[in-house]
């Protein structure tokens, strides 16, 4: 029987208090499952209720690799600090102490049964943490590791839930066949929560760099699948930080207590890859998703990833690429929307009309979609200062009517309108049938504009509100026969042109200073035109 020193045995007790958590022996062993070549690793968890063994919660963990000799046993399993992987970076350990992690679970025995080179031995260590070595007569396919504790009913639950949570944060993303309880526990090597991410390889492993739907920060450091680190902390200034990433490569290794990442120049090189796959790939796929998402709303989350990258500089090549497009299906690239747009005003539409196609000819910026979109924010990001605002509530285009396409009484009701704009000291050029309905306008409740061209495009704020003093001969009147009201002066007019007209005017004159000399003036004509006096 061979038993530790004391001078060991408090080295030994110092590594077990190492691990924060003591269920990280589950990590530890697979580790060493992995390392001595097994493709297959199975871990469980049973309780035995009868029996000799009752009262007995046991941890196996099987694997069907290479196994020991028993020099192996007694020169490098059981002596604290020498490891067969020094030197080898194909080998995810480094300091040959994983075995004693599974003191920390304080169990009552631990049995190893392993074979190699037609050798086949059982390891019996118990708690005390004393072993003795025996030979086996049956041979033992690879490693069978027992981590065996006294327990009831509730510390099985406890244990088994631990060890399986254990083996799904530390070891799901090994390229070895890990089960638990019989079922594969491996998760695809992806961001979480991240709908843009890209993968690449940087020449000795895998990274995977993203975007969060939450934008939070993420980094995670794997060896070769093996978690060694996950944070959600980046440090001040940290080139990374906004970015979700997982990185996995032989160049990484975990400190002597397992709780970070050793930063030397493995650990920079990988950052250094990360960063450039994120400029490059990632910033191509965000904006890629830009592109496809140009004639619909643009979601927050995409906005949010583009805004991360302008910010950081785009690579060659994207800043031609669409983030939007015109009503008239006009793409707008990164570029042409860093230009400030006319009057540093995004005009936004929900489709194509006689309005935007006047707009995009002007040399106005509209864009499809909605002031509220979110591409709002980046397109404020590209120009600086600008703003966005719906198409019709700045601008307008009536639609002036072939006579073909007015009512029959509209002539009558346009004649009396000249007489009744008279007595309230409108001097109009002349008096329009139009329509106001354009899907965009915001004149659409309106009875009447002036304009100085029919059918021009105009400023809304510079369009005439019919107050007193404003008309002018130089101007025209436009009349929405598209709106309910006129459609009922038009109908009266066929019986009652002078009403048709009076009521007309008012209206155009309501809530405008309609004064009682001002009424009194247009009742006085209606009286004239319908009794006329007689000498």
């Amino acid at each position: 029987m061979a038993t530790s020193t004391p001078s060991a045995r408090a080295a030994l007790d110092e590594l077990v208090h190492q691990f924060a958590d003591p269920y990280a022996f589950v990590r530890e062993l697979v580790q060493n499952a992995v390392d001595a070549g097994s493709a297959e690793i199975d871990v469980d968890v049973r309780h035995a209720t009868e029996g000799p063994d009752a009262g007995l919660v046991t941890v196996h963990v099987d694997d069907w690799g290479e196994g020991m000799t028993r020099e192996v046993i007694e020169k490098k399993l059981t002596r604290l600090f020498s490891s067969s992987k020094d030197g080898d970076r194909t080998k995810i350990g480094k300091f040959g102490i994983g075995f004693v992690s599974v003191f920390a679970l304080d169990p009552d025995a631990v049995c190893i049964d392993t074979a190699r080179d037609g050798q086949c031995w059982r390891v019996l260590f118990r708690a005390d943490r004393t072993f003795e070595l025996l030979a086996l007569r049956e041979p033992v396919d690879g490693t069978k590791i027992r981590v065996i504790k006294r327990g009831d009913a509730a510390a099985f639950a406890e244990v088994r839930a631990r060890v399986e949570a254990s083996l799904r944060f530390w070891c799901r993303h090994l390229e070895a066949e890990v089960r638990f309880a019989g079922a594969p526990i491996r998760a695809p090597f992806t961001l979480e929560d991240a709908p843009c991410q890209v993968e690449a390889s940087d020449g000795v492993g895998r990274i995977v760099v993203g975007h969060r739907s939450d934008r939070a920060t993420f980094r995670g450091f794997y060896n070769n699948g093996l978690t060694l680190l996950e944070t959600t902390e980046a440090k001040p200034g940290d080139p990374l930080d906004g970015l979700a990433f997982k990185a996995s490569s032989p160049r990484l290794e975990h400190t002597l207590t397992r709780d970070a990442v050793i930063e030397d120049a493995g650990y920079h090189a990988v950052l250094s890859d990360t960063l450039t796959i994120a400029r490059t790939r990632l910033a191509q796929a965000v904006f890629d998703a830009l592109d496809r998402a140009a004639t619909g709303p643009a979601s927050h989350y995409l906005v949010h990833a583009a805004l991360w990258h302008l910010a950081r500089g785009l690579p060659p090549g994207l800043g031609s690429r669409p983030v939007a497009s015109s009503p008239g299906g006009a793409p707008l690239g990164i570029d042409a929307l860093r230009r400030a747009p006319k009057d540093d005003v995004f005009l936004f539409a929900a489709g194509r009309s006689r309005l935007t196609d006047a707009l995009e000819q002007r040399g106005n910026t509209v864009v499809l979609g909605r002031p509220d979109d979110a591409r709002v924010a980046l397109l404020q990001a590209l120009s600086p200062g600008s703003t966005a605002e719906r198409v019709g509530a700045r601008w307008c285009l009536p639609r002036v009517l072939d006579p073909a396409e007015t009512p029959r009484a509209w002539p009558r009701l346009r004649e009396h309108l000249h007489a009744t704009l008279r007595i309230v000291g409108a001097k109009v050029r002349d008096i329009v049938p139009a329509e106001f309905g354009d899907p965009e306008s915001s004149i659409a409740e309106r009875i009447a504009v002036t304009q100085a061209r029919p059918g021009e495009l105009s400023s809304v704020g510079e369009l005439d509100h019919l107050a007193p003093g404003l008309f002018a001969r130089r101007h025209a009147l436009l009349v929405n026969l598209g709106h309910p009201s006129v459609a009922a002066f038009v109908a009266l007019a066929e019986r009652e042109p002078a009403m048709a007209a009076y009521l007309c005017t008012k209206a155009f004159r309501l809530g405008r200073d309609l004064d009682a000399a001002m009424d009194t003036a247009l009742v006085e004509h209606l009286v004239e035109q319908r009794w006329p006096t007689t000498i």
